[in-house]
């Protein structure tokens, strides 16, 4: 059995079609557009390998190179369909290795995610943005430390900081809610595909609290990520979300974080990395850990918003 050796298809089609087939994990993806671009093949020389060169060079399981092969045509079908929503939607996709891939999801996470998808405002993710800032706090805060996160946000939007958050834990929310309420931008990193967070249109407001001052998603304003194929539910390991959020930021600020959890875990990476990161003297266990390990304390004089922005 050969593959499809007529079939024309760009590469934003063979990243679609390959992404939404079940069985092709992120490590899997990887590979194969790794391969792709160190041997200069056109998207069709993918698709014209045997069966056993998908298993053999592309690192396919047999299961999954079986339901392709024999489901090759609705699954070409589909792809160019999903091709044409990202353009009448404009989504931008960024694969791992491309010119216009976000650098720094590269250089701060060992692992990262080998398509990116954005809809929006496109200039908060370029490189020259120096000041997106993301808070770190765990579940389960307190009403002070949500005012503090409150505060925190607003100071720091008010001087040209951009908010990195997400959309669906407290924290976030009430991180996206500070920057909202004073006309900043927001950067969200989704941990589901951008159809199923935004609707069937991609433009409904992410969670019902920011209905309050925008009746649809600003894509002239924000932007939204998201690392997951158009239709794909939230997932249940959250991990990859987090590790997006603090990649995409500049400055760290660990105002509430428990030990050994993942915003924990995000923080001490950080620190590891020798990146911005201030820690509240205030906050869970896990911040007086991290100032043991001699993380910079956040400032609290009159010139800490110039120190942490930088």
């Amino acid at each position: 059995m050969s593959g499809v050796r007529e079939t024309h298809i760009n590469l934003t089609q063979l990243i679609l079609l390959l992404h939404n087939l079940p069985g092709v994990g992120e490590q899997t993806l990887t590979h194969i557009l790794t391969h792709r671009e160190a041997n200069e093949l056109a998207p069709k020389e993918i698709l014209a390998y045997t069966p056993k060169q998908w298993q053999e060079t592309l690192k396919v399981s047999a299961k999954t190179t079986q339901h392709f092969f024999q489901n090759q045509e609705a699954l070409l079908k589909k792809s160019q369909e999903q091709e044409r929503t990202r353009r009448l939607n404009d989504i931008h996709l960024f694969d791992i290795g491309s010119a216009a891939y976000p650098s720094y999801l590269e250089a701060y996470d060992s692992f990262p995610p080998p398509v990116v998808y954005a809809r929006g405002n496109l200039s908060l993710l370029e490189p020259t943005v120096t000041k997106r800032f993301a808070i770190l706090v765990s579940n389960n805060p307190t009403p002070a430390i949500l005012q503090k996160l409150n505060e925190i946000t607003e100071a720091l939007c008010h001087a040209g900081g951009i908010v990195v958050t997400g959309h669906d834990r407290l924290p976030y929310k009430r991180a996206a809610l500070a920057a909202q309420h004073v006309n900043r931008p927001i950067l969200y990193v989704l941990d589901q595909g951008l159809r199923c967070a935004l609707g069937k249109n991609f433009d409904k407001v992410l969670f019902a609290e920011a209905s309050i001052q925008d009746d649809s998603f600003n894509t002239d304003v924000d932007v939204a990520v998201s690392h997951l194929p158009f239709d794909v539910p939230a997932m249940h390991n959250l991990q990859r979300r987090d590790r997006m959020v603090t990649s995409f930021a500049n400055v760290l600020i660990a105002l509430d974080v428990r030990p050994n959890g993942v915003m924990f875990s995000e923080a001490k990476r950080a620190f590891e990395q020798k990146r911005r990161l201030f820690v509240s003297t205030e906050g869970r266990e896990g911040n007086r850990v991290l100032l043991d390990m001699g993380a910079t304390a956040l400032p609290t004089g009159s010139d800490w918003i110039q120190k942490v922005l930088g």
